[in-house]
């Protein structure tokens, strides 16, 4: 294995002088678990036994071709926490020297890669001194989450007065129900009110399974999948499900996931367009569609006239979701001073009618509420012309006076502008 900056070889007992200058460090060894070494010999002897396996790692400096720590993985038998039998433990140090630089979470990500694809384990688990609170950050970066056990090492040096904090991570690739069943809260599978109300907010299509995940989980879900590098394979494995929606379908989280992927993987514009493209067969609630848009934060470090053709093609839509996308889309990215009159403009031509789906109405009333909080006099025009079809004028109108950031004022005159009954 190797990343950047490092590579990953067996231990040599050349390399017992340069581990002694690093493990000999009062600094080092103890917040691990270890007493400092008190000499070369010892160090080399440590190389003959406890670094002699074939899941036990020098971390090589490509800069200066040194070792500079060591990781590795204890299994089921091995491990200082209680882990099944296809569970691993993961286990690191970095010199001094070299800490605060990301080193060892670089070298983390890629022990994980290689537990998780070429070993098979389904999950890692790792602890920390909780006097050491920057092991236990290396680990949340790699998306360990904290199970809330203590653990108590006696046999580590320095383990009878120190507890450890438990941290764990499932297996992200292939992601399987149960996976994402283990971050599913209690409530939700206990309390049927909590479960209802849930799936009511959604709005479901008719047919979608829904675990229960939250939105924090799913976006650590998302997260994760990006760092260990295995996300295209995992948007390959839902594009091909069949069908994609309703009975037998993705559940929703699996969707919402999806789109969260999108958003956070680094990749070309065209690459990205391209993976929003195959998602929107996905979609079919609001949540899904509003999920993708409001977290599209890739879109501001863009260049947004070479959206803009694609963003257009969702506006003039007649699918429901679809057109969804693209107007929030707008709302959440395209109403800033370059692009509000032309996004506003876009909407009023593709003229939406009364009897067009639920969701493309809401979406554009929202826009234009959204527009008058941060544009006023442009948007106005759209209103005091007629525009807009009676539903959207009236509940775009509806939606800015309830807004915080339109004034008593213009909330008033907003007002006189409704279509009345009649």
């Amino acid at each position: 294995m190797e990343t950047d900056r490092l590579i990953f070889r067996p231990w040599r007992e050349a390399d017992a002088e340069v581990l002694f200058k690093y493990a000999s460090d009062p600094d080092v060894g103890p917040r691990a678990g270890w007493e400092p070494h008190k000499s070369v010999e010892e160090s080399r002897e440590i190389i003959r036994t406890l670094f002699s396996g074939d899941h036990m790692w020098a971390l090589e400096l490509k800069a200066s071709r040194e070792p500079i720590g060591c990781m590795g993985f204890f299994t089921h038998g091995e491990s200082n926490i209680v882990i099944g039998e296809n569970d691993a433990e993961p286990g690191y140090w970095i010199a001094k020297p070299y800490w605060n630089q990301g080193i060892c979470t670089e070298a983390l990500r890629a022990l994980i890669d290689y537990c998780f694809n070429e070993k098979g384990f389904e999950t890692l688990w790792s602890g920390f001194f909780v006097d050491n609170p920057a092991s236990g950050r290396v680990m949340e970066k790699c998306g360990f989450r904290d199970t809330g056990r203590i653990n108590w090492c006696s046999h580590l040096y320095g383990g009878r007065d120190r507890p450890v904090k438990v941290m764990r991570l499932d297996r992200s690739f292939p992601l399987t129900e149960g996976i994402l069943m283990g971050y599913v809260p209690e409530r939700y599978v206990n309390d049927e009110r909590y479960r209802s109300g849930h799936v009511g907010i959604i709005a479901p299509g008719e047919g979608t399974r829904i675990l229960g995940m939250h939105a924090p989980e799913m976006k650590t879900v998302a997260k994760t999948l990006v760092r260990l590098g295995c996300w295209r394979k995992q948007l390959d494995i839902w594009k091909r499900h069949r069908p994609l929606t309703g009975t037998g379908g993705l559940t929703h989280e699996e969707r919402m996931i999806w789109g969260l992927v999108i958003d956070y993987a680094k990749m070309p514009i065209e690459e990205r367009l391209a993976q929003i493209e195959d998602f929107l067969p996905a979609i079919d609630n609001w949540a899904l569609c509003d999920n993708l848009c409001c977290n599209a934060k890739w879109v501001e470090k863009e260049d947004k006239e070479r959206i803009w053709p694609f963003l257009t093609g969702l506006i003039a839509s007649g699918q429901e979701f679809r057109a969804r996308v693209g107007l929030i889309l707008s709302l959440a990215h395209f109403l800033d001073g370059n692009n509000l009159k032309r996004t506003l403009e876009t909407v009023a031509t593709r003229n939406y009618k009364d009897e067009d789906p639920f969701y493309i109405r809401m979406a554009a009333s929202w826009l234009f509420a959204e527009a008058l909080s941060k544009q006023y006099d442009t948007a106005l025009p759209y209103l005091e012309c007629r525009r807009l079809s009676r539903w959207i004028h009236n509940k775009a109108i509806q939606k800015a006076r309830e807004s915080r950031r339109v004034p008593v004022d213009r909330k008033e005159y907003l007002n006189t502008l409704k279509y009345r009954h009649g």
